[in-house]
C-alpha cells in the first residue's frame, strides 16, 4: 500500500501548492499599460496561469496516471489469486486460482486429465522457503492436488496401515516429487500400492524437491538421519539434473556441484532470517512495489517473455536445456557430471553407512537426449545403481509431458520398475 500512500500524498501536495499559487496569482484589477513593462507584465500573467493551471494538471494528470495503472496491477494479482505473502500459498485447496498459464496442460499426454488445469494452476501458487546449505524447498501447502508439509510432499497411504510398517524414503528432483502427477500418483505413491497390492504396505515418504541433485539429496538425507533415524529403505532416483545443471547456463559449468533453479534459490535467500547481528533486508521499495503490481509493467513482462525458451523443468518448459552449449562444452558438461555424480555417490555410502542405512539407487528414463545417453553409459550402474532408462521405451499411450517429466501413466511404469528390486530389499518373505 506504500505505492498508494506515496501517490495520495502527492496529489495533496499538489493541491496544496496549486491553492497557493492561485492565491498569488489573483492581484487586483491592473490597468491596461503599454510599452516593454506592459510586455513584461503579460508575459508574468501568462507564466502564472501555466504555472497554476497546466503545470500541475499535467503532474496531477501523471500521477492519477500512475496510480490507476498501479490499481488496475493490484486488482489483476487479486482477481488472479496472487499470494501476498510467505505463507499466503498454505490453503490452496479453498482457494480461487486464476487457468493455468503452462503450455503442458493441453498436451496429449493429459489429454484426459481433467484435473490438469488446477493442478497446474496450484504448482504456479507454490511458495518456498529455504534449507541451509541444501537450497529451497516447497513451503507447506495444502492444495486439492499437491500437498506439502515439513518438505515432504503427500503420498498414498494405505488405509490402516500399521505404526510398524517398513517406511521408505524417496529422494530425487521434479520426476520423483510428481511434477505431472498429483500427490496419490507420484512414484513414491505408485510404489506403496504395488507394496500394498503384494500384501507388504510400506509407508512411503516423499522427499523429492523440484530441481535437485544427487549432491543436493544427500546432503538432505543426511540431515534427515540426524533428525529423524534412519528408515529401511531410501530409494534415489537420478538422473537428468545430473547434466542439466551443468548445462543451464555458461557459469553453472564447471567442477563443482551446482544448482538448477538460481532465481528461486536467490529468492529464498532474500527470505532466510537475517544472520546473527546482522540487519534484516530491507523492506521494498515504493518503486519496486510500484513495479510488482504495476499493470504496464506486467503487460512489459509478458511481451518480453514471448519466444523465450523456459528452462527444462520449468513451468511451460520446452523440451530442451536452458541454452545449447557448442559440442566441446557438452563434452565438458558430460566429464563434469560424471566426476560431481560419482563423488555423490561416494558421499552417500559414507553417509548410508555411517547411520547404518539400506538405500537403493535407480537411474532415470527421458527422451532422446545424446549427452545424457552418453552420461548414462558412464554412471548408471555407479554403486549398484539400477539402470531404468529403458522402462518407459514402449508405453501403452504417451506417458511425457515434456522432455523428462511424465503423466501418471509414467509413474506407475517407473514404480512397477522399481518394485522387484525394492521387494528383494524390503524382503518381504522375512517379515519386513
Amino acid at each position: 500500500m506504500a505505492v498508494l500512500a506515496t501517490v495520495a500524498l502527492a496529489l495533496l501536495l499538489l493541491v496544496l501548492v496549486q491553492v497557493g499559487v492561485l492565491r498569488r496569482a489573483r492581484p487586483g484589477p491592473v490597468p491596461p499599460r503599454r510599452g516593454r513593462r506592459g510586455s513584461a507584465r503579460a508575459g508574468r500573467g501568462v507564466g502564472r496561469v501555466v504555472l497554476a493551471r497546466w503545470l500541475p494538471a499535467c503532474v496531477g494528470g501523471f500521477a492519477l496516471l500512475v496510480a490507476a495503472d498501479w490499481g488496475v496491477g493490484w486488482a489483476l494479482d487479486h482477481a488472479r489469486g496472487a499470494p501476498e505473502g510467505p505463507s499466503a500459498g498454505a490453503a490452496l485447496a479453498t482457494r480461487s486460482l486464476p487457468p493455468a498459464r503452462d503450455r503442458r496442460v493441453d498436451h496429449p499426454a493429459l489429454a484426459d486429465a481433467a484435473w490438469a488445469d488446477r493442478y497446474f494452476a496450484e504448482l504456479e501458487a507454490l511458495d518456498f522457503t529455504y534449507v541451509p546449505f541444501i537450497g529451497p524447498r516447497e513451503a507447506d501447502v495444502r492444495g486439492r492436488y499437491v500437498s506439502s508439509a515439513g518438505g515432504i510432499r503427500g503420498s498414498y497411504t494405505p488405509a490402516g496401515l500399521s505404526t510398524g510398517a517398513p517406511e521408505v524414503w524417496f529422494f530425487g528432483g521434479s520426476t520423483l516429487w510428481g511434477e505431472g502427477q498429483r500427490d496419490g500418483h507420484t512414484i513414491p505413491s505408485e510404489v506403496a500400492r504395488l507394496a500394498e497390492e503384494a500384501g507388504t504396505p510400506v509407508r512411503a515418504v516423499n522427499f523429492g524437491i523440484r530441481g535437485y541433485t544427487a549432491f543436493q539429496e544427500v546432503l538432505l538425507f543426511e540431515q534427515e538421519l540426524a533428525r529423524r533415524g534412519p528408515p529401511d529403505l531410501a530409494v534415489f532416483y537420478h538422473g537428468f539434473n545430473e547434466l542439466s545443471t551443468q548445462t543451464a547456463a555458461p557459469e553453472n559449468l564447471g567442477p563443482q556441484p551446482t544448482i538448477f533453479q538460481l532465481t528461486i534459490t536467490a529468492e529464498a535467500f532474500g527470505r532466510a532470517p537475517a544472520l546473527p547481528g546482522a540487519s534484516p533486508a530491507p523492506e521494498p521499495s515504493v518503486r519496486d512495489e510500484y513495479l510488482q503490481s504495476s499493470a504496464a509493467h506486467k503487460l512489459w513482462r509478458g511481451l518480453r517473455s514471448l519466444g523465450v525458451v523456459a528452462p527444462a523443468g520449468a513451468e511451460g518448459a520446452d523440451d530442451a536445456p536452458f541454452y545449447v552449449p557448442d559440442a566441446a562444452d557438452m563434452a565438458r558438461a558430460v566429464e563434469q557430471s560424471d566426476q560431481v555424480y560419482r563423488r555423490s555417490m561416494a558421499l552417500l555410502a559414507h553417509v548410508a553407512d555411517g547411520h547404518d542405512a539400506d538405500t537403493a539407487v535407480f537411474w532415470q528414463p527421458t527422451t532422446p537426449w545424446p549427452p545424457y545417453d552418453e552420461l548414462t553409459d558412464r554412471v548408471a550402474s555407479v554403486d549398484g545403481g539400477v539402470d531404468l532408462t529403458r522402462a518407459l521405451d514402449d508405453p501403452p499411450q504417451p506417458v511425457y509431458i515434456d522432455g523428462i517429466h511424465t503423466n501418471e501413466l509414467g509413474a506407475r511404469l517407473v514404480a512397477e520398475a522399481m518394485w522387484p528390486t525394492l521387494r528383494a530389499r524390503l524382503d518381504p518373505g522375512g517379515g519386513t
